[in-house]
């Protein structure tokens, strides 16, 4: 038995390898990077750059024409870092961050896979809900056209946050340090991810309150991954607040999240256009048909697809954004940022409930009776 699981994992594990490397084998053998706005590539290829240094002095000065930059005094890197041994081994920089956007890709695919698996054991749905996920329109929009790379990176722990979520807050509260594996490598990857994740967090703690059992023993489960995340992240937000308070550094400040037209989104999001941010035509077809047959679903996975609908309402000018502006959601900027828990929570129920399984009666169910409910 366990030499065949042993033999299952190493299929899907290949399996995953072959799709991500089949994804981004282009850019690889290309040698270039296509990129639609070069801001944030130059950014993050210049992030790399500066790592040579970063265990001696985080201000190196290698870049921008050896002016020399500090922004991993205020960027996490540590999980950027495995891009500087590319670069380092190879010496060729596109080469490094295609490769590393590849095996970060894989790392989605595995984790997701895991993640499901946790959930709802059942592995062709894990596979399905992994290949969803890592190969989200929004995901891909973050890698080609954006560029980027901290938000990707971000959206690789996103399963484990639910994950975590999921067994503090409606399974097996002891397993309350897989979130704080989740706010941890966030935290040391992208911090403004790491304020959305906290967000979610409360969220889904007021989301669920009404019906939660055991609450002291949960609500003592996330008092102790709160505390844990925030000992373990110390030695990445401490020195930056510092460092920020001893520095007279004027910054233009955020004053308003940017959204996208109704119409303009839809139409983009039915064209698969990359360029506007949105979570993509299958993505809208998943919600659209989640929605009509929304009363065969659970109490639970309404409530996750009322979210999603309402964060892809958020996405749009039909949300009064100005109305939130003096909360530290403003420091989102972006609105479509968002997507990427749509992207989320849309592939999850999908994988979950299509096509439904039949249960113990013979007739059609969208759940998984041998598992454990989330209701």
């Amino acid at each position: 038995m366990r030499a065949n699981k042993l033999c299952t994992g190493a299929i899907i594990c290949v399996f995953f390898f072959i799709v991500s490397l089949a994804f981004h084998l282009m850019f690889i053998v290309s040698n270039r990077i296509i990129y639609y706005n070069p801001t944030d590539t130059i950014f993050h290829l210049t992030r790399i750059v500066g790592l040579e240094n970063v265990w001696q002095s985080p201000v190196n000065f290698t870049t921008f024409a050896h002016h020399g930059t500090a922004m991993n005094l205020f960027y996490p890197w540590l999980t950027l870092y495995p891009a500087y041994w590319l670069y380092s081994l190879s010496r060729n920089l596109v080469w490094a961050y295609h490769v590393y956007c590849w095996l970060t890709t894989f790392a989605t695919m595995l984790i997701s896979y895991w993640a499901f698996h946790t959930l709802w054991p059942k592995r062709e749905r894990a596979i399905v809900f992994a290949l969803l996920y890592a190969l989200n329109p929004y995901r891909i929009s973050d890698i080609i056209a954006r560029g980027a790379l901290g938000e990707v990176i971000a959206m690789t722990f996103l399963p484990i946050l639910l994950v975590g979520i999921c067994q503090i807050l409606r399974r097996d509260p002891r397993r309350w340090y897989i979130l704080t594996i989740a706010m941890v490598l966030t935290a040391y990857t992208h911090n403004l991810s790491l304020l959305m994740n906290a967000v979610v967090i409360l969220v889904a703690l007021l989301v669920t309150w009404p019906r939660m059992t055991d609450r002291k023993v949960r609500l003592l489960a996330l008092l102790k991954a709160g505390a844990a995340s925030v000992l373990l992240c110390l030695p990445s937000l401490l020195p930056m607040a510092q460092w920020s308070r001893a520095n007279a550094l004027i910054i233009p400040s955020a004053r308003r999240v940017y959204s996208t037209p109704l119409g303009q989104l839809l139409t983009a999001t039915g064209l698969t256009d990359a360029f506007t941010n949105n979570i993509g035509l299958i993505f809208l077809v998943i919600m659209i048909i989640l929605l009509v047959f929304s009363r065969r679903l659970t109490r639970m996975d309404r409530i996750l697809l009322g979210t999603a609908v309402l964060l892809f309402w958020t996405t749009t000018t039909l949300f009064p954004w100005s109305w939130l502006s003096w909360t530290p959601l403003i420091k989102i900027q972006f609105a479509f940022r968002l997507n990427c828990y749509i992207s989320l929570l849309l592939a999850y129920l999908a994988a979950k409930n299509y096509p439904p399984l039949p249960n113990r009666t013979g007739r059609g169910s969208p759940g998984l009776p041998s598992s454990p409910s989330l209701v």
